[in-house]
């Protein structure tokens, strides 16, 4: 029996291992992030400078009570924050904020292309995964486990790279398996004459970073024994987003290694199609 990949216990949230490169996005949101690190502390250092410097204040200080300190040190806080510096970060922060708002729009007009899973529908039938290439593999996964909003696993059958066979199944916000029974992918696999077998589950958020799980880890173990001289065949990958809706694809091993080998990039997609727009023009 292969266990529930993701269940209790949940995955580990850490940076992606070797990741070959991050999308202008993931730039946008790493700039943000470090301006939004720097006010705050010119917020805490500066604030403390302005309760410690005022001479009115410091000697009343260890008589006030907690909510008279608390309000101080938030006032101190404020006026710090309308500092020069402050200000310009944070104009900074709200135009990428801005620019992230529409990178994710660009990811949602691509996903408006794929029809929403309909109340009892199949998972793999919605998305028509069957019969798909790779890229086009990936990107129905990327638009359709991010509208679940739930962990999903899909078993790909490859051959010369396009899906021959698909099964797919719906689970829960944190645990997924798979939707028929490991011990039947060999036949399947030697019937269809395939080359690959490819395992995919999400991991629900928008963190822009994640890592195999000890579940993870230990459905990968599992399956390669069930699949026994063709587990060289299989490959696993975990799909996940950043704050734009990018969908991205690490692929892991049983030992817990990964690599990021597919990510969509909504700036490069939109400069993309302009360039074709252009050409046509």
């Amino acid at each position: 029996m292969v266990p529930h990949v993701g269940a209790p216990g949940g995955w580990q949230t850490c940076r992606p291992k070797r990741i070959d490169r991050l999308s202008y996005a993931d730039g946008v949101i790493a700039a943000r992030e470090r301006l939004a690190t720097r006010r705050a502390l010119l917020g805490i250092v500066g604030g403390g400078v302005i309760v410690w410097g005022t001479p009115e204040l410091v000697p009343a200080w260890p008589v006030l009570s907690m909510a008279a300190r608390l309000v101080a040190a938030a006032v101190a806080v404020a006026v710090s924050l309308k500092l020069p510096p402050a200000r310009q970060w944070t104009e900074r922060i709200e135009v990428l904020n801005a620019e992230l708002a529409a990178l994710r729009g660009v990811v949602e007009a691509r996903g408006a292309a794929y029809p929403t899973r309909g109340k009892g529908e199949m998972f793999k039938a919605a998305y028509q995964l069957r019969g798909r290439a790779l890229d086009s593999l990936e990107e129905a996964l990327g638009v359709g486990m991010f509208r679940e909003g739930r962990e999903v696993f899909v078993t790909a059958f490859m051959r010369e790279g396009v899906a021959v066979r698909v099964t797919a199944a719906v689970g829960t916000p944190s645990a997924c398996r798979p939707a028929d029974r490991p011990e039947g992918w060999p036949r399947h696999f030697r019937r269809l004459g395939c080359d690959e077998i490819r395992q995919y589950h999400n991991h629900p958020g928008t963190s822009g970073a994640t890592a195999p799980s000890g579940n993870d880890r230990q459905t990968c173990i599992q399956l390669e024994h069930v699949l026994g001289e063709l587990a060289p065949q299989l490959r696993s990958f975990i799909v996940y987003w950043n704050e734009a809706h990018e969908w991205k694809v690490l692929e892991y091993d049983a030992r817990g290694a990964g690599k990021v080998v597919v990510e969509f990039d909504a700036r490069a997609a939109l400069m993309a199609g302009q360039s074709v727009a252009e050409a046509k023009g």
